[in-house]
C-alpha cells in the first residue's frame, strides 16, 4: 500500500514538473506587445537604487522652485498681500505623494528658506523679527512634517497593495500558462511551435509521438530540414511565404519523416505570430495525422478506377453482342417469314400462330439489339463538342416525329430555346425521345406538349409538359432504367429504351434529368444542362 502511494506521488510530481515545464516554454513562446520605451526607462530606474534617490530628491527641488516662481509671478500681476507659503503646501503635498518622507522634508525646509529669506522682509536676510513669523514658520513646518510623514504611510501602503496585486495577477498568470501548457501537453492532436531559423520550441506529448523524437531531441533539429522530405521543402517555403505576406492561417498537406525513417502523412493548420517590429517571430501548427485518410482515398481511387474500366468493359460488351446479334436475328427472322410465306396454306391456324408469334418476337428482339446497340454508342465514341442551337434540334426531332404527330393531331408549343455546346445528334435525339414518349402515352385528349426553358445560375433548365396519361410515384425513378416498361408490349409498342437512352445524354454532359406526374393528369420532364459550356 505504501509503495502504491509513492508511485501516485511520483507520477504526480512527475505531471508536475512537466507542467511547469510546458508553463515555462509556453511563457518563452509569447511576445509581449505591452514593452514601451517608457516602461524600459522607469525599470531602469528601479533597478539602480543611487539613480532613483536622486531623482526624487531633485525632484522635490525643480517643484519647490516651480511654486516659488509662480508666487513671483502672481505678486507681480495682482500685488503683494499673497499669504507666504499659500503655494508651498501644494507643492509639499506633490512631492511626499510622488517621492517619500525625505524629500517632503526637503521640500518643506526649502520652503521655509525661500519665505524668510525672498518673501519676508527684509529680503534677502534670514532673520525673523515678529513672533507672529516664528509661529507661521513653525506651524508650516509642522504641516509640511505631517503631510509628508501621511504621504510616505499612504504611499508604501499603495506600493504593498500594488505589489500584492502584482504577485497575485502574477499567480494567475502563471496558473493560466501551466493550464494551457497542460491542455497542450495532453490534447490528442499534435501541436508545435517552430522558430523560422529551424528551431523548436514549444510541443506536446502528441507531436513526440507523431514524429518518433523526445522533447530534447526535437528542440536539437532543425525541423524543416529533419522533419521535411526534400520533394515537399519548395511547396512548405512557397505556404509560409504567403502566409508571411498575408498574416492569415494557411493549411496544406505534406510529409513528415518519422525517427525511425518511415513516413506519415500528415495536413497542418499554421499561423504567424509577429514581433514587435512585424518580423515573424514563429510559427505555430496543429497537425492532423492522415493515414487513414490517405488509404481511404487510395482505396476509393483504385475502386474508380476498376469501376470505370469495368464500365467500359460493360460498354463494348454491350456494343460488340448487340452488333454481332443483329446479323443472325435477321437471319431467323427472314426464314421465319419464308417459312410462313411457303407454307402457310400447308399449316394449321395454330401453326401459322406459332411462327406469328415467332417472327414478332424476332422482329422486337432486333429491335432491342438496335437500342442497345444506340445506347451503348453515346459513350463509346468520341463527339466533338460545338455550339448548338436548340431551335434547330427542336425542328429536326419534330421532323423525324412526322408521322407520329400528324397521326396524333399533337400539338408542340415552344418557348424560345438557348444555344449550348454539346452534340447536335445526340440532342436531337434526346428531344425526339421525351416528345415521342408524351406522343406514344397520350390520354383521350388532343395531345398538347410545352417545352419551356430557364436559365439558372450554372445551368440550363429544361422543361416537357404534357397532358398525357401520366404515372404514378412509385414509377417515377423506374422509367428511366433500361428495357423497363410500365405498360406490355401489346398495348404500347417499343422496347422501353428511350428515356433510359435520354437520360444517359443528359448525363453525359453533367446534368440531370427527372420527371414529374400524377396518374390521369399528366407529365412534366426537366432536364438540365450546366452552362459552363454554354455560348450565350
Amino acid at each position: 500500500m505504501l509503495k502504491d502511494d509513492n508511485n501516485v506521488k511520483l507520477a504526480y510530481e512527475k505531471e508536475k514538473k512537466v507542467a511547469s515545464e510546458r508553463a515555462k516554454q509556453f511563457e518563452e513562446s509569447e511576445i509581449s506587445s505591452d514593452v514601451t520605451q517608457t516602461d524600459e526607462f522607469l525599470q531602469a530606474v528601479q533597478n539602480r537604487s543611487w539613480l532613483n534617490l536622486t531623482l526624487r530628491y531633485v525632484l522635490s527641488i525643480l517643484v519647490v522652485m516651480v511654486s516659488f516662481g509662480l508666487y513671483f509671478v502672481l505678486t507681480a500681476l495682482f500685488g503683494p498681500g499673497l499669504p507666504t507659503y499659500i503655494l508651498f503646501y501644494p507643492a509639499i503635498i506633490i512631492v511626499a505623494m510622488l517621492a517619500g518622507l525625505g524629500p517632503g522634508l526637503l521640500a518643506t525646509i526649502i520652503s521655509v528658506m525661500l519665505a524668510v529669506i525672498w518673501i519676508i522682509p527684509p529680503v534677502g536676510q534670514f532673520t525673523i523679527k515678529t513672533p507672529i513669523e516664528e509661529i507661521g514658520v513653525v506651524l508650516f513646518t509642522s504641516f509640511g512634517i505631517l503631510i509628508s510623514s501621511v504621504a510616505e504611510l499612504y504611499r508604501r501602503n499603495r506600493n504593498k497593495a500594488a505589489a500584492y496585486d502584482k504577485e497575485k495577477a502574477l499567480r494567475e498568470t502563471q496558473r493560466e500558462k501551466e493550464f494551457l501548457a497542460d491542455i497542450l501537453e495532453h490534447a490528442s492532436q499534435p501541436f508545435a511551435i517552430g522558430y523560422p531559423d529551424g528551431r523548436m520550441g514549444l510541443l506536446n506529448h502528441a507531436f513526440e509521438q507523431l514524429t518518433g523524437y523526445t522533447t530534447e531531441e526535437l528542440h536539437n533539429i532543425d525541423w524543416s530540414t529533419t522533419l521535411t522530405p526534400t520533394e515537399w521543402r519548395e511547396m512548405e517555403n512557397q505556404k509560409l511565404d504567403e502566409l508571411n505576406r498575408t498574416g492569415q492561417p494557411t493549411r496544406y498537406e505534406k510529409e513528415y519523416i518519422r525517427k525511425d525513417g518511415s513516413r506519415v502523412p500528415i495536413e497542418l493548420l499554421v499561423s504567424i505570430q509577429l514581433d514587435v517590429e512585424g518580423n515573424p517571430e514563429f510559427y505555430y501548427s496543429f497537425i492532423t495525422d492522415i493515414s487513414e485518410r490517405k488509404k481511404t482515398e487510395k482505396i476509393i481511387e483504385t475502386t474508380m478506377n476498376e469501376l470505370e474500366h469495368s464500365n467500359k468493359e460493360l460498354e463494348q460488351f454491350a456494343y460488340i453482342t448487340s452488333h454481332d446479334l443483329r446479323e443472325p436475328l435477321r437471319m431467323i427472322t427472314s426464314f421465319l417469314q419464308l417459312l410462313e410465306r411457303r407454307y402457310k396454306d400447308q399449316l394449321d391456324e395454330d401453326a401459322n400462330e406459332f411462327i406469328g408469334f415467332a417472327v414478332d418476337g424476332a422482329k422486337r428482339l432486333d429491335a432491342m439489339t438496335n437500342d442497345l446497340l444506340q445506347y451503348s454508342k453515346i459513350t463509346s465514341e468520341k463527339r466533338e463538342l460545338k455550339p448548338v442551337n436548340f431551335e434547330d434540334v427542336l425542328q429536326e426531332a419534330l421532323l423525324n416525329l412526322k408521322v407520329p404527330i400528324e397521326e396524333s393531331n399533337a400539338v408542340i408549343t415552344h418557348d424560345p430555346l438557348p444555344t449550348i455546346k454539346g452534340d447536335e445528334h445526340l440532342k436531337v435525339q434526346l428531344f425526339q425521345n421525351i416528345i415521342g414518349n408524351a406522343i406514344k402515352y397520350r390520354s383521350q385528349e388532343t395531345p398538347k406538349i410545352h417545352i419551356s426553358t430557364k436559365k439558372e445560375k450554372n445551368q440550363y433548365l429544361f422543361s416537357f409538359k404534357d397532358n398525357g396519361i401520366g404515372m404514378s410515384s412509385e414509377h417515377l425513378e423506374r422509367i428511366f432504367t433500361i428495357f423497363q416498361r410500365l405498360h406490355t408490349h401489346y398495348e404500347y409498342e417499343g422496347t422501353g429504351i428511350g428515356l433510359a437512352i435520354a437520360q444517359k445524354i443528359v448525363h453525359q454532359q453533367g446534368g440531370q434529368i427527372w420527371v414529374e406526374s400524377e396518374l390521369g393528369k399528366g407529365s412534366t420532364f426537366y432536364f438540365s444542362i450546366p452552362t459552363q459550356n454554354a455560348n450565350n
